[in-house]
Order: C-alpha cells, then sequence, then structure tokens
C-alpha cells in the first residue's frame, strides 16, 4: 500500500469514529451522523465487506448502549441501502451529490423505518388511516434525520475532499522538489 492509500484508510475511519462517537452527543431525536456514515462508507470503500461491516458495527456498537427495539431491522436494512447508494457513485465529490443523496437516503431511512413502526407498533390501527397517522407523526423526527444527513455529510464529504487535494498537493510539491 502506497502512502496515499493509507493516509485515506486512516482519514476515513478517523472521520467514521468521529461521527459515531458524536451520536453520543446530541439530545435531538434522529440527529444523528450514522446515515451518513452508510453514505461516505460507501463511497469511499472499493472492499464491500468493509463498506458494510463498519457503519454496521457502529450502528450495531451503539445500539448496545442506546439499546434494542423491535424496529432494528428495518434501520439496518435501511443503512444496508443508503450504504448501497454510496457505492452507486462516481469518483466526483460534488456538493449538491452529497445533498441528493442525504435526501435520497433520509426518505429511504424515513418510509422504511415507519412502516416498520407501523406493523410492529400496537398504538396504531392496521389501515390506511393508521398508516397515515403513523407517518403524519414521523414527521418531526423525519427533519431531523434530514438535516442531520445533509449537515454531516456535507462535513464528511466536504474534509475528506480537503484533505485529499491537500495531500495530492502535497504529495505533488514533494515529487518536484526532487
Amino acid at each position: 500500500m502506497n502512502k496515499e492509500t493509507i493516509l485515506k484508510i486512516l482519514l476515513v475511519l478517523f472521520a467514521i469514529f468521529l461521527a459515531g462517537a458524536s451520536r453520543f452527543i446530541s439530545d435531538i431525536p434522529n440527529f444523528t451522523p450514522m446515515l451518513s456514515i452508510a453514505l461516505f462508507s460507501g463511497y469511499m470503500f472499493r472492499n464491500k465487506f468493509l463498506a458494510y461491516a463498519l457503519p454496521l458495527s457502529a450502528q450495531f456498537l451503539t445500539d448496545i448502549y442506546f439499546g434494542f427495539h423491535p424496529d432494528m431491522f428495518a434501520v439496518y436494512f435501511s443503512f444496508a441501502l443508503i450504504i448501497t447508494i454510496g457505492q452507486l457513485k462516481n469518483n466526483n465529490y460534488s456538493f449538491s451529490k452529497s445533498i441528493l443523496w442525504s435526501v435520497i437516503g433520509s426518505g429511504l431511512f424515513f418510509i422504511i423505518t415507519n412502516f416498520s413502526v407501523w406493523i410492529t407498533a400496537d398504538f396504531y390501527t392496521k389501515d390506511i388511516s393508521g398508516i397515515i397517522n403513523c407517518f403524519t407523526l414521523a414527521i418531526p423526527f423525519y427533519k431531523n434525520t434530514l438535516l442531520s444527513s445533509i449537515i454531516y455529510s456535507f462535513i464528511m464529504f466536504g474534509s475528506y475532499d480537503l484533505l485529499e487535494n491537500y495531500t495530492k498537493s502535497k504529495l505533488k510539491s514533494i515529487s518536484v522538489k526532487k
């Protein structure tokens, strides 16, 4: 492995660690970096095992602390789809792409997890009225998910892009001096 690849891996792991640790800081419901970690991991890792294992492991480890619930399968399934979205990219990062990926990922997460809540929770009727009620009551959580995924994705993707450009310019200047 060359120095640039090692640096890239270390930067990605550090970003995922920081974002995962920040899940413990926010008291705002659904305002977490986990969706952005899933996107970022899918985008960054060519190794599919690492792309899926790192964010899902981070989610699982933090779930040990926060507790398990009946809709965990929906959460993990959502994150697996979001990781896949991150893998369906081209190699050019842009602010608009990270926003688009965040919006799509947040929408998928909202639909899948709230459908699961409607199915598993006893306080919603199992008819069209119940599902509408479930999704309507979840809108404030969706706003937090959407906002946090845009913010954290911008921070992770943007920071990585800046560091990568800085590293490339430093490596280029070192090779020019030789």
